[in-house]
């Protein structure tokens, strides 16, 4: 991961793919690590100004992809209620 980018390397022949995002995040490295982005981090980047939109009335939607059980829900729930 290096910025907005995702970098993958396929195992069978070593080729890598690189994929760009509005945002991407590393949470895969130490917590210490300059580079880890915590459920906090997510939240501020994209949660809040997602909700001050919904409330200001504008249809707003947030694609979060990731593994199964990875946090995604819980990162904006949490901070929604919190």
């Amino acid at each position: 991961m290096s910025g907005k980018s995702t970098s993958i390397t396929n195992p069978d022949d070593g080729k890598e793919k690189t994929f760009t995002f509005d945002y991407s995040y590393n949470s895969h490295v130490p917590r210490d690590d300059p580079s880890y982005a915590s459920q906090n981090t997510v939240w501020e980047d994209i949660g809040a100004g997602v909700l001050t939109n919904a409330y200001n009335g504008f249809n707003c939607s947030l694609f979060a992809y990731g593994q199964t059980g990875s946090g995604k829900s819980y990162s904006m729930v949490t901070k929604l209620f919190s």
